[in-house]
């Protein structure tokens, strides 16, 4: 889930024949950690942006915060260039 968009999983569900009231409900526990992230990293943009520039100085929490989100994006960088020698 994490890996496939939102719109492509009610594309592959649908076509699985999922019933209305599970899809709905794994559809709900499943967005809900992403939607999660997401309300956090956007709230925090403001915070980094001043850390990057240098107008502020950095806390624990937000080199910890940067640290994992730069791994995230190492890792699915690393996991999709994977994914694409298996097709090659």
């Amino acid at each position: 889930s994490p890996v496939l968009p939102f719109a492509i999983m009610n594309i592959i569900l649908s076509l699985l024949k999922v019933p209305f009231f599970k899809f709905l409900g794994a559809g709900l526990l499943g967005m809900l950690p992403r939607t999660i992230i997401f309300i956090y990293i956007g709230s925090q943009a403001e915070q980094i942006m001043d850390v990057l520039l240098g107008n502020v100085e950095a806390d624990f929490q937000q080199w910890s915060f940067a640290i994992l989100l730069i791994g995230t994006f190492l890792g699915f960088g690393w996991y999709f260039k994977r994914l694409l020698n298996k097709w090659q």
